[in-house]
């Protein structure tokens, strides 16, 4: 009797056909997490977007009232005439207050990164939103995800849910602050 040594053709066509497998669930292992490394990063950006207006408006506050907006992102505002960048002191409350809604709304627009004339610092239908109600201020930044899933405003009230656009995609950041007059 002749002993066969060696693989046969089926051992290493079954051997191959998992290794396949393999690599195709490590390549689709490694898509999700870039596309879950993207969101999270989405949503640092915008939560410190949140932060910054908040911490804007807790610095001005006597004029808390004028930075309620729904439209921040848009890049439509008019830059203010007078430049209140490191000059704080230059500034009135009413100047400082419109220098930083010009900021704001630069910032979430995404103009400081442009490509071929578009703009691409920030997500898509990135929206800023400036709530206040008495003392509480309410700063959101809405944008539209990569990926549908369950609308992240649906758990708020319908103030928050007004701020960018209603759908599965939309993702919000929300930081709320007391900002006494």
């Amino acid at each position: 009797m002749i002993r066969q040594t060696g693989l046969t053709l089926i051992e290493v066509l079954i051997a191959v056909l998992l290794l396949v497998v393999g690599l195709l669930g490590v390549f689709a292992l490694h898509s999700y997490a870039k596309r879950s490394s993207g969101a999270a990063a989405n949503y640092a950006e915008a939560l410190v977007a949140a932060a910054d207006m908040a911490d804007r408006i807790r610095l001005n506050s006597s004029q808390r009232d004028g930075y309620q907006s729904r439209s921040y992102g848009s890049g439509v505002l008019v830059a203010p005439t007078i430049n209140c960048t490191g000059a704080i002191s230059r500034c009135s409350p009413a100047q400082l207050a419109a220098w930083d809604r010009y900021q704001w709304d630069q910032r979430l627009s995404g103009s400081a990164e442009q490509l071929a004339g578009r703009n691409l610092g920030t997500p898509t239908a990135t929206t800023g939103c400036v709530f206040v109600d008495a003392d509480r201020v309410d700063v959101v930044v809405a944008w539209q995800g990569r990926v549908a899933s369950e609308d992240s405003a649906a758990g708020y009230g319908s103030t928050i849910q007004s701020c960018g656009s209603s759908g599965t995609k939309r993702r919000l950041a929300l930081v709320s602050t007391v900002v006494a007059l």
